[in-house]
């Protein structure tokens, strides 16, 4: 298990983007979403839709999510 983030400010397509801690493309961002105690990419994803209508696993660490 992981610690999630979510980006704060969305894709292109509207969609705010879920990473693992330690991917490269976490934003450094005071106001990302820090979804919490340890999680898996399903949970993760689950905890970011309670904040966000579209959110999606990132491309690059997500994907097992």
């Amino acid at each position: 298990m992981s610690f999630y983030y979510i980006n704060p400010k969305p894709l292109e397509s509207g969609a705010y983007e879920v990473h693992q801690e330690g991917c490269g493309l976490l934003v450094q961002d005071p106001d990302r979403i820090d979804l919490g105690s340890p999680l898996t990419p399903d949970t993760a994803l689950k905890s970011a839709a309670r904040y966000y209508d579209e959110v999606v696993a990132c491309v690059h660490c997500g994907k097992d999510a």
